[in-house]
């Protein structure tokens, strides 16, 4: 295998944009699994995130959705905290809002539609975790990224 990879993180105000380029300079299919993993404080009423695609996820310890649509937790969150796959249907990017202390809220903005989305929290963050599954062919680009609004 043989790649090219570019990233490239930009503030313009209040937003952060992360790009990503990935170009296949070699021979064979070049799988790829990327994810980002921003880390969160957990806000003291518990409401977590909010997304613009439907979505369940089974009966867990840790989270539960409220009835205005935010994931929120269901409790203290131990040391080791909680990871939790969320089953959805994303036709398009993902739109997260994420409960912020300090700046009320985050928005999060993803250039493409997730396979697997969990969610993970621990005592002191939590983490949403949207993953990018592709197979890049050789000569091929493959670009991707997320704005982070606050």
């Amino acid at each position: 295998w043989s790649l090219t990879l570019r990233r490239t993180v930009t503030l313009y105000e209040r937003c952060v944009r992360t790009q990503a380029q990935l170009t296949n300079t070699g021979q064979m299919d070049l799988p790829l699994r990327w994810f980002p993993h921003p880390f969160y404080p957990q806000p003291a009423n518990g409401e977590l995130i909010k997304q613009n695609a439907p979505f369940t996820m089974a009966e867990n310890p840790g989270y539960l959705v409220a009835e205005h649509g935010f994931i929120c937790r269901k409790g203290a969150h131990v040391k080791d905290g909680y990871f939790q796959p969320l089953e959805h249907t994303a036709s398009a990017p993902l739109v997260i809002q994420q409960r912020h202390p300090q700046l009320g809220l985050v928005t999060a903005t993803t250039s493409y539609i997730p396979g697997f989305f969990p969610i993970w929290g621990n005592a002191n963050t939590f983490s949403w975790e949207p993953f990018l599954d592709a197979t890049i062919e050789p000569g091929q680009t493959l670009e991707w990224g997320i704005d982070y609004d606050f």
